[in-house]
């Protein structure tokens, strides 16, 4: 017997299994990111909020959760407000202002409380007081560019700028540069440290040196605090006696000296690569420095008609103000006569020998509008680092000198060849008192060619005398 044909089977009818419970999801707790209630052993709390690592990154603080008076919220008053907290993080983010009453927990300018200014009293106020003071104008020209620099640099890492935006990034600079304006509308009381708490202390000058010690390094954090130190004082003294030095009061790491002199191997390289690379101006430069033992903006101001006979290189230093006709080895008389026989073949010979520069720099990889000696400094130590960069591929030890280790490399190889103190002082005009200074600070370490030398001097009169045991 013959099976019927199948039918097909209705959709309608098709058999549907029912749909797997999805798994609970374990509820979130009620404490909101952030919230740490911080139990006492008598049972009370001291609840805390701290940012997560995202937030804290962007420079949200941990603090603890307070009333207006400082005292501990309760539990859920405390909860509460770290969720107001992490509202006013999402806000931000968002390019919202936060609220002042959180003000401690935000970022930079929100930190720092604001205050009613008295006429002349506010940050920038004071800050152009002290760059137009007598005090202020009386130092030299580096050490006004320093003090200047350094104290800009502060303000930079109050208003949360340690690290400043790169040059391309053109809204962050922007926001700097508003940021910058608030701060400097603010009273110079707001760099007071500031009481959160049973146990917290919100200080402006702290959080602005540990700023600059982890994105510039302890040297550069020690000299803004240094500066800032400087200008408290003046303003205690000169303008509000009421301001306290609250920087004197910031613990500190001593940063150490650096006295950091190169091989001959790492001056062959570095003039080498200079010679081979188009930076002849580099190596005139590093070549004299190194010769007369003189700083880049002192070599700098050496013009033609300061080059006496004798090869005696007549000039004030900028920083010490001393002066004396230091003769060139002949190290420094060879490179002479060549930076001349050089100028005379590109014909560049400008009208009177009293404004030709020994040192004419290259200016087609500046990019900066400044002029006078304090530009061509700077312009001088970024090609000076294109030419390190060029020797560290033969000569890698050579990769962290600096122009200024130069004078240190002269000052080093001067004491090894046995000039007493007279002779380094007249070479590099400096005060015998401080030639002294620098020998116990610095170069305390007697190295074996100073003994060796002293040694022969000893066989030497011995013999003269008939000494014999």
């Amino acid at each position: 017997m013959s099976k019927a044909p199948r039918r097909p089977a209705d959709p309608r009818h098709r058999r549907v299994d029912p749909p797997k419970a999805k798994r609970a999801q374990r509820a979130h707790g009620a404490l909101p990111p952030g919230f740490v209630p911080r139990p006492q052993a008598d049972g009370s709390f001291r609840p805390r909020w701290i940012p997560q690592p995202a937030p804290r990154k962007a420079g949200w603080r941990s603090g603890s959760l307070v009333d207006d008076k400082g005292v501990y919220l309760s539990y859920g008053a405390a909860i509460d407000m770290a969720r107001e907290i992490n509202a006013a993080v999402a806000a931000w983010k968002a390019g919202d202002e936060t609220p002042p009453h959180l003000a401690a927990f935000a970022p930079a300018l929100s930190s720092v409380q604001t205050m009613a200014v008295a006429v002349g009293a506010s940050i920038g106020a004071l800050e152009t007081a002290w760059l137009e003071s007598n005090e202020y104008l009386s130092k030299s020209a580096a050490t006004r560019r320093d003090y200047k620099n350094k104290l800009g640099r502060l303000l930079e890492a109050i208003a949360g700028y340690a690290q400043r935006p790169l040059a391309s990034d053109a809204a962050g600079r922007a926001r700097m540069t508003r940021d910058l304006a608030t701060l400097r509308g603010l009273s110079i009381m707001t760099l007071e440290p500031v009481q959160q708490g049973d146990d917290d202390l919100f200080d402006p000058l702290y959080e602005a040196y540990w700023a600059l010690h982890q994105h510039a390094g302890v040297n550069q954090a020690s000299g803004v605090l240094a500066v800032a130190s400087v200008w408290l004082n003046w303003i205690r003294k000169r303008k509000r006696r009421e301001v306290v030095n609250w920087a004197k009061e910031v613990e500190r790491e001593t940063p150490p000296g650096r006295i950091r002199p190169a091989t001959l191997d790492e001056l062959r390289a570095l003039i080498a690569a200079a010679d081979a690379n188009g930076y002849e101006d580099v190596a005139d430069a590093a070549i004299l420095s190194f010769d007369l033992s003189w700083s880049a903006i002192d070599i700098l101001q050496l013009t033609e008609a300061k080059v006496l006979p004798g090869y005696r290189a007549h000039t004030a230093r900028q920083k010490t103000g001393r002066k004396g006709g230091t003769p060139m080895t002949f190290i420094g008389r060879n490179r002479y006569d060549a930076i001349l026989a050089r100028r005379k073949d590109d014909k560049v010979q400008p009208l009177k020998a009293a404004d030709r520069r020994v040192i004419q720099l290259k200016r087609e990889r500046d990019t900066t509008s400044k002029r006078g000696m304090e530009a061509d400094s700077e312009h001088l130590r970024r090609r000076f680092s294109d030419v390190r960069d060029l020797a560290a591929l033969a000569c890698p030890s050579i990769a962290d000198l600096t122009f200024a280790d130069l004078r240190d490399t002269a000052w080093t190889i001067a004491r090894q060849a046995g000039l007493s103190d007279d002779q380094l002082a007249s070479r590099t005009l400096q005060s015998r008192k401080h030639i002294k200074e620098l020998g116990d600070r610095h170069y305390g370490e007697i190295g074996p060619e100073i003994a060796d030398q002293g040694k022969d001097l000893l066989e030497t009169y011995y013999r003269a005398s008939g000494l014999a045991l």
